[in-house]
């Protein structure tokens, strides 16, 4: 029996195709009230002190994917608002590369996120990241 439950296992291993949300602990989704804007955030939390992240932008003429790893500098928390302006504690993780500075602030109970992200370029970008806009877990 128990080599039958092996054998079933990685047969099913062989079958399934790893998708993006198998990769990561959470997902954090924007749309604009227009739903011409959908950005999607894929956590893992890799250690006590940096996240993995994939950072996917669709709007209508153009999609965005960004992806590293974004570093805490384990202090102290920062204080957010929410919507209705209730403050709540966020850790910021960050990452900055030749091409841009993005800060991601996750929300204590992983709830929601905001992030904070700027071009290291020309300024001037094909599909904008949207920033300081609440994204929530799904």
């Amino acid at each position: 029996m128990g080599f039958l439950l092996a054998v079933f296992i990685s047969f099913s291993r062989l079958l399934a195709v790893p998708g993006i949300e198998e990769d990561y602990d959470k997902l954090y989704v924007f749309h604009s009230p227009d739903r011409s804007i959908e950005q999607k955030l894929y956590v893992r939390f890799t250690g006590r002190n940096e996240i993995g992240y994939k950072l996917l932008v669709t709007r209508e003429d153009c999609e965005n994917e960004l992806e590293g790893i974004a570093k805490s500098s384990g202090g102290d928390g920062e204080i957010d608002e929410d919507a209705d302006g209730n403050a709540y504690m966020a850790v910021e993780y960050r990452f900055e590369n030749p091409d841009y500075y993005l800060g991601i602030r996750i929300s204590e109970d992983k709830k929601k996120v905001k992030l904070a992200y700027a071009p290291n370029i020309d300024g001037k970008e094909r599909c904008p990241v949207v920033a300081n806009e609440l994204m929530y877990s799904e």
